[in-house]
């Protein structure tokens, strides 16, 4: 009997590993804001805006999906925030134009991309451990331009999903 690991929930764990909790909780806020408050979701939707998606424990890639939703309708919440300024509240319209925020957000969707895709891949019905392989030798040569922090977490997760079944698996 070979015993291996789910590269799925493997993923989710690295995805968990390497997040930028300060950028989801305030990303999380506002989302939370614009979905949740009537008027502020009324003239958003007025503006054009798609749904923003709010993330949620037992669904992998949310967080992802919330952080990729908020950067798309990112002009659509700040021309909000600026024409209603009096009605949005100050703690949100600070986070809504804080420059930095929206830059640590697009960096923390690129970080995590690959491991949204890699995901996706191996939660798959056709998924097998010798694709597994190939899922995790893709992340790592797409994430090569993250700092070595995160590469080190990648590898530490990678050793815990694969082992020499996997590899043998994926040569035959």
């Amino acid at each position: 009997v070979i015993q291996y690991g789910c590269s799925a929930h493997i993923l989710n764990l690295l995805a968990k590993d390497v997040t930028l909790a300060n950028v989801q909780k305030h990303v999380l806020k506002i989302v939370k804001h614009f979905r949740n408050t009537r008027l502020a979701a009324a003239w958003y939707k007025a503006e054009g805006g798609s749904m923003l998606v709010v993330p949620t424990e037992v669904r992998w890639n949310t967080i992802s999906n919330c952080i990729r939703s908020y950067l798309q309708n990112r002009g659509k919440i700040v021309t909000v925030c600026d024409q209603h300024r009096a009605e949005i509240p100050a703690a949100i319209s600070e986070l809504v134009n804080d420059q930095i925020l929206a830059r640590n957000a697009e960096d923390y969707r690129d970080r995590m991309t690959p491991i949204a895709i890699a995901l996706d891949r191996a939660q798959r019905d056709s998924s097998t451990i010798a694709v597994a392989v190939e899922i995790w030798i893709k992340l790592q040569a797409d994430v090569q331009n993250q700092p070595r922090q995160f590469r080190d977490k990648l590898d530490r997760r990678m050793k815990m999903a694969l082992d020499r079944n996997h590899f043998l698996a994926n040569m035959l």
